[in-house]
Protein backbone atom coordinates (compact mmCIF):
# COMPACT_ATOMS: atom_id res chain seq x y z
CA UNK A 1 0.00 0.00 0.00
CA UNK A 2 1.30 3.46 -0.94
CA UNK A 3 1.88 5.81 2.00
CA UNK A 4 0.91 9.39 1.15
CA UNK A 5 2.02 12.53 2.99
CA UNK A 6 -0.45 13.53 5.70
CA UNK A 7 -2.31 16.81 5.99
CA UNK A 8 -0.47 19.51 7.92
CA UNK A 9 -1.63 20.20 11.53
CA UNK A 10 -3.46 23.48 12.07
CA UNK A 11 -1.45 24.39 15.19
CA UNK A 12 1.83 24.21 13.24
CA UNK A 13 0.58 26.69 10.62
CA UNK A 14 -1.04 28.88 13.28
CA UNK A 15 2.25 29.09 15.18
CA UNK A 16 4.04 30.28 12.04
CA UNK A 17 1.48 33.02 11.36
CA UNK A 18 1.36 34.24 14.96
CA UNK A 19 5.14 34.40 15.26
CA UNK A 20 5.36 36.28 11.98
CA UNK A 21 2.72 38.76 13.20
CA UNK A 22 4.89 39.28 16.29
CA UNK A 23 7.86 40.01 13.99
CA UNK A 24 9.56 36.74 14.96
CA UNK A 25 11.13 35.39 11.76
CA UNK A 26 11.56 31.71 12.58
CA UNK A 27 13.16 30.38 9.42
CA UNK A 28 13.23 26.80 10.72
CA UNK A 29 9.49 26.88 11.43
CA UNK A 30 8.81 28.31 7.96
CA UNK A 31 10.83 25.44 6.49
CA UNK A 32 8.99 22.89 8.62
CA UNK A 33 5.58 24.17 7.47
CA UNK A 34 6.70 24.82 3.90
CA UNK A 35 8.24 21.41 3.30
CA UNK A 36 5.32 19.62 4.99
CA UNK A 37 3.00 21.39 2.53
CA UNK A 38 5.42 20.59 -0.30
CA UNK A 39 5.29 16.86 0.54
CA UNK A 40 1.49 16.99 0.67
CA UNK A 41 1.38 18.78 -2.72
CA UNK A 42 3.64 16.10 -4.21
CA UNK A 43 1.26 13.41 -2.97
CA UNK A 44 -1.73 15.28 -4.46
CA UNK A 45 0.05 15.72 -7.80
CA UNK A 46 1.15 12.07 -7.91
CA UNK A 47 -2.28 10.69 -6.95
CA UNK A 48 -4.08 12.93 -9.43
CA UNK A 49 -1.71 12.20 -12.33
CA UNK A 50 -1.78 8.52 -11.48
CA UNK A 51 -5.57 8.49 -11.70
CA UNK A 52 -6.03 10.86 -14.67
CA UNK A 53 -2.89 10.24 -16.75
CA UNK A 54 -1.96 6.75 -15.48
CA UNK A 55 1.50 8.10 -14.58
CA UNK A 56 2.59 7.68 -10.95
CA UNK A 57 5.61 9.19 -9.19
CA UNK A 58 7.44 6.22 -7.68
CA UNK A 59 7.36 6.67 -3.88
CA UNK A 60 10.65 4.76 -3.64
CA UNK A 61 12.93 6.42 -6.25
CA UNK A 62 10.89 9.42 -7.46
CA UNK A 63 10.81 8.44 -11.15
CA UNK A 64 7.65 8.48 -13.29
CA UNK A 65 6.02 5.05 -13.63
CA UNK A 66 3.49 4.40 -16.41
CA UNK A 67 0.58 2.03 -15.82
CA UNK A 68 0.94 -1.15 -17.88
CA UNK A 69 -1.42 -4.14 -17.74
CA UNK A 70 -3.12 -2.57 -14.70
CA UNK A 71 0.18 -2.44 -12.77
CA UNK A 72 2.58 0.38 -11.89
CA UNK A 73 5.93 -1.42 -12.09
CA UNK A 74 9.15 0.55 -11.44
CA UNK A 75 12.68 -0.81 -12.23
CA UNK A 76 13.68 0.09 -8.67
CA UNK A 77 11.49 -2.71 -7.35
CA UNK A 78 8.34 -0.77 -6.43
CA UNK A 79 5.08 -2.06 -7.86
CA UNK A 80 1.37 -1.71 -7.14
CA UNK A 81 -1.80 -2.72 -8.96
CA UNK A 82 -4.38 -0.22 -10.25
CA UNK A 83 -6.90 -1.33 -7.61
CA UNK A 84 -4.34 -1.04 -4.81
CA UNK A 85 -3.42 2.44 -6.05
CA UNK A 86 -7.05 3.61 -6.08
CA UNK A 87 -7.68 2.18 -2.63
CA UNK A 88 -4.59 3.97 -1.28
CA UNK A 89 -5.90 7.50 -1.95
CA UNK A 90 -9.66 7.04 -1.75
CA UNK A 91 -11.23 9.36 0.85
CA UNK A 92 -7.96 11.14 1.66
CA UNK A 93 -8.50 14.46 -0.15
CA UNK A 94 -5.66 13.71 -2.59
CA UNK A 95 -7.53 14.46 -5.81
CA UNK A 96 -6.31 17.80 -7.16
CA UNK A 97 -9.06 18.29 -9.82
CA UNK A 98 -9.17 21.92 -11.00
CA UNK A 99 -6.67 23.15 -8.40
CA UNK A 100 -3.74 21.31 -9.99
CA UNK A 101 -2.06 24.52 -11.30
CA UNK A 102 -1.94 25.80 -7.71
CA UNK A 103 -0.24 22.67 -6.35
CA UNK A 104 2.15 22.56 -9.31
CA UNK A 105 3.10 26.22 -8.87
CA UNK A 106 3.91 25.63 -5.20
CA UNK A 107 5.96 22.55 -6.10
CA UNK A 108 7.95 24.75 -8.49
CA UNK A 109 8.21 27.94 -6.43
CA UNK A 110 8.79 26.90 -2.80
CA UNK A 111 12.20 25.22 -3.33
CA UNK A 112 13.33 28.46 -5.05
CA UNK A 113 12.28 30.67 -2.12
CA UNK A 114 15.40 31.90 -0.33
CA UNK A 115 14.20 34.45 2.19
CA UNK A 116 11.73 34.07 5.06
CA UNK A 117 9.32 36.48 3.33
CA UNK A 118 9.41 34.58 0.04
CA UNK A 119 8.62 31.31 1.84
CA UNK A 120 5.69 32.91 3.66
CA UNK A 121 4.25 34.28 0.41
CA UNK A 122 4.40 30.81 -1.17
CA UNK A 123 2.68 29.23 1.85
CA UNK A 124 0.01 31.93 2.16
CA UNK A 125 -0.84 31.84 -1.56
CA UNK A 126 -1.13 28.04 -1.52
CA UNK A 127 -3.43 27.57 1.47
CA UNK A 128 -5.70 30.54 0.63
CA UNK A 129 -6.38 29.43 -2.96
CA UNK A 130 -9.42 27.61 -4.32
CA UNK A 131 -10.57 24.81 -6.56
CA UNK A 132 -12.59 26.17 -9.48
CA UNK A 133 -15.59 24.70 -11.24
CA UNK A 134 -14.76 25.64 -14.83
CA UNK A 135 -11.76 24.10 -16.55
CA UNK A 136 -11.43 27.34 -18.55
CA UNK A 137 -10.50 29.19 -15.34
CA UNK A 138 -7.53 27.01 -14.33
CA UNK A 139 -5.30 30.07 -14.02
CA UNK A 140 -6.84 31.07 -10.67
CA UNK A 141 -4.04 30.83 -8.11
CA UNK A 142 -5.13 33.15 -5.33
CA UNK A 143 -7.91 35.48 -4.22
CA UNK A 144 -7.78 38.80 -6.05
CA UNK A 145 -10.38 41.40 -6.93
CA UNK A 146 -10.22 40.29 -10.55
CA UNK A 147 -11.59 36.83 -9.60
CA UNK A 148 -15.00 38.11 -8.43
CA UNK A 149 -16.79 36.55 -11.40
CA UNK A 150 -15.12 33.13 -11.17
CA UNK A 151 -17.18 30.20 -9.89
CA UNK A 152 -15.11 28.74 -7.06
CA UNK A 153 -15.41 25.36 -5.37
CA UNK A 154 -13.75 24.39 -2.07
CA UNK A 155 -10.50 25.93 -0.70
CA UNK A 156 -7.23 24.13 -1.45
CA UNK A 157 -6.71 24.15 2.32
CA UNK A 158 -9.20 21.26 2.50
CA UNK A 159 -6.61 19.11 0.69
CA UNK A 160 -3.68 20.37 2.74
CA UNK A 161 -4.71 21.07 6.33
CA UNK A 162 -6.10 18.78 9.02
CA UNK A 163 -9.79 19.11 9.82
CA UNK A 164 -13.21 18.95 8.18
CA UNK A 165 -14.12 21.40 5.39
CA UNK A 166 -15.92 23.70 7.85
CA UNK A 167 -13.06 23.55 10.35
CA UNK A 168 -10.49 24.39 7.66
CA UNK A 169 -12.53 27.33 6.33
CA UNK A 170 -12.92 28.78 9.83
CA UNK A 171 -9.21 28.21 10.49
CA UNK A 172 -8.21 30.05 7.30
CA UNK A 173 -10.60 32.85 8.22
CA UNK A 174 -8.90 33.17 11.62
CA UNK A 175 -5.47 33.29 9.95
CA UNK A 176 -6.61 36.16 7.74
CA UNK A 177 -7.66 38.05 10.91
CA UNK A 178 -4.18 37.94 12.46
CA UNK A 179 -2.50 41.34 12.59
CA UNK A 180 -0.29 41.73 9.56
CA UNK A 181 -2.51 39.51 7.41
CA UNK A 182 -5.89 41.22 7.89
CA UNK A 183 -5.49 43.56 4.91
CA UNK A 184 -6.78 40.91 2.50
CA UNK A 185 -9.40 39.42 4.87
CA UNK A 186 -12.45 40.93 3.16
CA UNK A 187 -11.11 39.98 -0.26
CA UNK A 188 -10.57 36.39 0.79
CA UNK A 189 -13.95 36.23 2.54
CA UNK A 190 -15.80 37.55 -0.52
CA UNK A 191 -14.52 34.55 -2.48
CA UNK A 192 -14.66 31.98 0.36
CA UNK A 193 -18.34 32.71 0.95
CA UNK A 194 -19.03 31.69 -2.67
CA UNK A 195 -17.11 28.43 -2.27
CA UNK A 196 -18.38 25.02 -1.16
CA UNK A 197 -18.82 25.13 2.60
CA UNK A 198 -18.44 28.93 2.65
CA UNK A 199 -21.86 29.39 4.26
CA UNK A 200 -20.21 28.43 7.57
CA UNK A 201 -18.63 31.91 7.61
CA UNK A 202 -22.07 33.43 8.19
CA UNK A 203 -22.31 31.59 11.53
CA UNK A 204 -20.46 32.24 14.75
CA UNK A 205 -17.41 30.10 15.43
CA UNK A 206 -19.17 28.62 18.43
CA UNK A 207 -21.70 26.91 16.16
CA UNK A 208 -19.28 25.64 13.52
CA UNK A 209 -20.28 22.03 14.32
CA UNK A 210 -24.01 22.38 13.66
CA UNK A 211 -26.05 19.43 14.87
CA UNK A 212 -27.94 19.59 11.59
CA UNK A 213 -24.90 18.82 9.41
CA UNK A 214 -25.34 15.55 7.51
CA UNK A 215 -24.08 12.72 9.75
CA UNK A 216 -21.27 10.44 8.72
CA UNK A 217 -21.87 7.17 6.91
CA UNK A 218 -22.59 3.94 8.78
CA UNK A 219 -23.40 0.39 7.79
CA UNK A 220 -27.12 0.58 8.52
CA UNK A 221 -28.08 3.60 6.42
CA UNK A 222 -25.69 4.59 3.67
CA UNK A 223 -27.41 7.88 2.83
CA UNK A 224 -28.74 10.37 5.34
CA UNK A 225 -30.19 13.85 5.05
CA UNK A 226 -30.22 17.03 7.09
CA UNK A 227 -32.88 16.76 9.77
CA UNK A 228 -35.99 18.91 9.92
CA UNK A 229 -35.75 21.84 12.34
CA UNK A 230 -37.26 21.60 15.83
CA UNK A 231 -40.30 23.78 16.45
CA UNK A 232 -39.04 24.99 19.82
CA UNK A 233 -35.91 26.41 18.12
CA UNK A 234 -38.07 28.46 15.77
CA UNK A 235 -40.40 29.61 18.55
CA UNK A 236 -37.45 30.85 20.60
CA UNK A 237 -36.03 32.88 17.69
CA UNK A 238 -39.43 34.43 16.91
CA UNK A 239 -40.14 35.30 20.56
CA UNK A 240 -36.78 37.03 20.94
CA UNK A 241 -37.35 38.87 17.66
CA UNK A 242 -40.76 40.08 18.85
CA UNK A 243 -39.08 41.52 21.95
CA UNK A 244 -36.40 43.26 19.87
CA UNK A 245 -33.76 40.92 21.31
CA UNK A 246 -32.39 39.23 18.18
CA UNK A 247 -29.78 36.61 19.08
CA UNK A 248 -27.36 36.45 16.12
CA UNK A 249 -26.10 32.98 17.03
CA UNK A 250 -29.61 31.52 17.32
CA UNK A 251 -30.71 33.13 14.04
CA UNK A 252 -27.64 31.80 12.27
CA UNK A 253 -28.14 28.34 13.77
CA UNK A 254 -31.71 28.32 12.46
CA UNK A 255 -30.75 29.77 9.07
CA UNK A 256 -27.98 27.24 8.45
CA UNK A 257 -30.23 24.34 9.52
CA UNK A 258 -32.90 25.51 7.04
CA UNK A 259 -30.24 26.05 4.37
CA UNK A 260 -28.94 22.47 4.72
CA UNK A 261 -32.49 21.10 4.59
CA UNK A 262 -33.35 23.14 1.47
CA UNK A 263 -30.12 22.06 -0.23
CA UNK A 264 -30.99 18.40 0.38
CA UNK A 265 -34.53 18.88 -0.97
CA UNK A 266 -33.08 20.36 -4.17
CA UNK A 267 -30.57 17.51 -4.37
CA UNK A 268 -33.43 15.00 -4.33
CA UNK A 269 -35.27 16.99 -7.01
CA UNK A 270 -32.16 16.87 -9.21
CA UNK A 271 -31.93 13.08 -8.82
CA UNK A 272 -35.59 12.65 -9.72
CA UNK A 273 -35.10 14.89 -12.76
CA UNK A 274 -32.30 12.59 -14.00
CA UNK A 275 -29.65 15.17 -13.20
CA UNK A 276 -27.51 12.71 -11.24
CA UNK A 277 -27.30 11.56 -7.61
CA UNK A 278 -25.02 13.41 -5.21
CA UNK A 279 -22.32 11.29 -3.58
CA UNK A 280 -23.21 11.18 0.10
CA UNK A 281 -19.63 10.41 1.19
CA UNK A 282 -17.98 13.34 -0.65
CA UNK A 283 -20.63 15.75 0.63
CA UNK A 284 -20.69 14.60 4.27
CA UNK A 285 -16.90 14.45 4.63
CA UNK A 286 -15.76 17.61 2.85
CA UNK A 287 -18.77 19.39 1.33
CA UNK A 288 -17.88 18.45 -2.25
CA UNK A 289 -20.88 18.01 -4.55
CA UNK A 290 -19.94 15.07 -6.78
CA UNK A 291 -22.88 13.92 -8.92
CA UNK A 292 -23.03 10.37 -10.28
CA UNK A 293 -25.05 9.96 -13.51
CA UNK A 294 -28.37 8.11 -13.14
CA UNK A 295 -31.11 8.22 -15.78
CA UNK A 296 -33.68 5.84 -14.30
CA UNK A 297 -36.77 6.53 -12.23
CA UNK A 298 -37.42 5.68 -8.59
CA UNK A 299 -40.26 3.35 -7.63
CA UNK A 300 -40.97 0.22 -5.65
CA UNK A 301 -39.75 -2.92 -7.40
CA UNK A 302 -37.33 -1.10 -9.72
CA UNK A 303 -34.30 -2.95 -11.06
CA UNK A 304 -31.38 -2.45 -8.67
CA UNK A 305 -28.39 -0.55 -10.04
CA UNK A 306 -25.10 -0.02 -8.17
CA UNK A 307 -23.34 3.34 -8.52
CA UNK A 308 -19.78 4.18 -7.50
CA UNK A 309 -18.35 7.66 -6.98
CA UNK A 310 -15.32 8.23 -9.26
CA UNK A 311 -13.72 10.55 -6.68
CA UNK A 312 -14.00 8.73 -3.33
CA UNK A 313 -15.10 5.21 -4.32
CA UNK A 314 -18.31 5.31 -2.23
CA UNK A 315 -20.85 2.77 -3.58
CA UNK A 316 -24.62 2.64 -3.15
CA UNK A 317 -27.66 1.42 -5.08
CA UNK A 318 -30.67 3.24 -6.51
CA UNK A 319 -32.89 1.29 -4.10
CA UNK A 320 -30.82 2.52 -1.13
CA UNK A 321 -31.25 6.08 -2.36
CA UNK A 322 -35.00 5.52 -2.84
CA UNK A 323 -35.38 4.15 0.70
CA UNK A 324 -33.41 7.08 2.11
CA UNK A 325 -35.86 9.67 0.74
CA UNK A 326 -39.12 7.73 1.08
CA UNK A 327 -41.53 9.36 3.56
CA UNK A 328 -38.88 11.93 4.56
CA UNK A 329 -40.73 15.04 3.28
CA UNK A 330 -37.94 15.74 0.75
CA UNK A 331 -40.16 16.37 -2.27
CA UNK A 332 -39.75 19.95 -3.56
CA UNK A 333 -43.16 19.76 -5.28
CA UNK A 334 -44.48 23.17 -6.22
CA UNK A 335 -42.17 25.05 -3.83
CA UNK A 336 -38.90 24.62 -5.73
CA UNK A 337 -38.48 28.38 -6.25
CA UNK A 338 -38.79 29.04 -2.50
CA UNK A 339 -36.09 26.48 -1.68
CA UNK A 340 -33.82 27.71 -4.49
CA UNK A 341 -34.13 31.35 -3.44
CA UNK A 342 -33.24 30.58 0.17
CA UNK A 343 -30.17 28.53 -0.82
CA UNK A 344 -29.10 31.32 -3.18
CA UNK A 345 -29.63 34.38 -1.00
CA UNK A 346 -29.26 33.34 2.67
CA UNK A 347 -25.47 32.65 2.63
CA UNK A 348 -24.86 36.03 0.98
CA UNK A 349 -26.85 38.08 3.50
CA UNK A 350 -24.93 39.84 6.28
CA UNK A 351 -27.68 41.94 7.87
CA UNK A 352 -29.38 40.06 10.71
CA UNK A 353 -32.78 41.69 10.11
CA UNK A 354 -32.73 40.65 6.46
CA UNK A 355 -31.68 37.13 7.44
CA UNK A 356 -34.74 36.94 9.67
CA UNK A 357 -36.93 38.12 6.79
CA UNK A 358 -35.52 35.42 4.51
CA UNK A 359 -36.27 32.77 7.16
CA UNK A 360 -39.80 34.13 7.63
CA UNK A 361 -40.47 34.21 3.87
CA UNK A 362 -39.27 30.63 3.52
CA UNK A 363 -41.34 29.00 6.24
CA UNK A 364 -44.45 30.94 5.16
CA UNK A 365 -44.13 29.72 1.55
CA UNK A 366 -46.53 27.29 -0.08
CA UNK A 367 -46.45 24.59 -2.72
CA UNK A 368 -48.44 25.78 -5.74
CA UNK A 369 -49.92 23.55 -8.46
CA UNK A 370 -52.30 24.49 -11.27
CA UNK A 371 -55.45 22.40 -11.13
CA UNK A 372 -56.35 20.46 -14.27
CA UNK A 373 -58.92 22.21 -16.48
CA UNK A 374 -58.96 25.12 -14.02
CA UNK A 375 -55.83 27.17 -14.76
CA UNK A 376 -57.11 30.15 -12.82
CA UNK A 377 -57.03 28.24 -9.52
CA UNK A 378 -54.21 26.69 -7.53
CA UNK A 379 -53.97 23.92 -4.95
CA UNK A 380 -51.56 24.87 -2.15
CA UNK A 381 -49.94 23.38 0.94
CA UNK A 382 -47.38 24.75 3.36
CA UNK A 383 -43.64 24.00 3.11
CA UNK A 384 -43.55 23.60 6.90
CA UNK A 385 -43.69 19.74 6.77
CA UNK A 386 -40.62 19.80 4.49
CA UNK A 387 -38.61 21.90 6.89
CA UNK A 388 -39.95 21.62 10.43
CA UNK A 389 -40.65 18.64 12.70
CA UNK A 390 -44.27 17.69 13.30
CA UNK A 391 -47.35 16.33 11.54
CA UNK A 392 -48.37 17.90 8.19
CA UNK A 393 -51.86 18.50 9.60
CA UNK A 394 -50.37 20.82 12.25
CA UNK A 395 -48.53 23.07 9.76
CA UNK A 396 -51.08 25.86 9.46
CA UNK A 397 -51.67 25.91 13.21
CA UNK A 398 -47.94 26.36 13.77
CA UNK A 399 -47.78 29.23 11.26
CA UNK A 400 -50.71 30.91 12.98
CA UNK A 401 -48.91 30.49 16.30
CA UNK A 402 -45.82 32.25 14.90
CA UNK A 403 -47.96 35.05 13.51
CA UNK A 404 -49.32 35.67 17.00
CA UNK A 405 -45.90 35.80 18.66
Amino acid sequence: MIKWSKKVPQDLISRLYNQSASEICDDELADEVGWALYARCESIISATNGFEKKILICPKCGKDVVLSDNVFNCPCGFHTTWEEFKESFTGKQLFGTNAMPIFLNYQRDFPRAKTYGEKLICIDTLIHSFHIRSADDKGLTNCTIETDNIDVNRPTGANLIEGTLSEVILFLDRLSSIEGYSQGKEQWRSIAERANGGEILSTKESVKESTNVVPKNNNKDKIKWARRVKREDIREVYKLNAQGLDDETKIDNLGIALYLRCADILCVKRARSKGGIRCYSCYSKNGTETYIPYYGSFHKGMEEVTMTCPVCGFSFTNTEFYRSVKDKQLNSGGATTAFEDFVKYYPREKDMTKKMLLIDDLIHSFHCHLLKNMPEKEATRSVVPNLIEGKPSEALAFLNELSGV
